[in-house]
């Protein structure tokens, strides 16, 4: 089953909309230079329904030029193959709009598929020989 996105009219920006296990729908930012599965503020990772570990700090780069701390946790998405579980990565929020990003490690093995031009995104399962 493949997944269909939209490339965002004002901000050009490649965009899906999908579903949290609990039937919540949000947007998410598909960025093939971050390298995790899902990145968000802990505000909307909570909101999402997402399951926090508080207990633990990490640190990780973000665009290459700087680190954040964060903490990990985990959603359960309707995906192209299924129901996945998700590992979330949120932070605490300094800017007033905080987009949601999927990246590499949710997209893998699966392929991605953008259309600037048509304004269109797929994600398809890996096809196997």
């Amino acid at each position: 089953m493949s997944k269909l996105g939209y490339i965002d009219i004002h901000t050009k920006k490649p965009m899906m909309r999908l579903q949290t296990r609990r039937g919540d729908y949000f947007n998410a930012v598909v960025d093939t230079g971050f390298n995790r599965q899902l990145i968000t503020s802990i505000r909307t990772a909570l909101k999402l329904g997402a399951v926090l570990d508080t207990s633990t700090t990490v640190f990780v780069d973000v665009a290459g030029e700087k680190e954040i701390s964060v903490i990990r946790g985990g959603l359960e998405i309707d995906w192209v193959s299924g129901w996945r579980h998700v590992s979330v990565l949120a932070y605490f929020q300094t800017e007033p709009r905080a987009d949601i990003l999927i990246g590499t490690g949710l997209l893998y093995p699966d392929t991605l598929t953008i259309k600037f031009g048509e304004g269109i995104l797929s994600v398809d399962p890996m096809k196997y020989p």
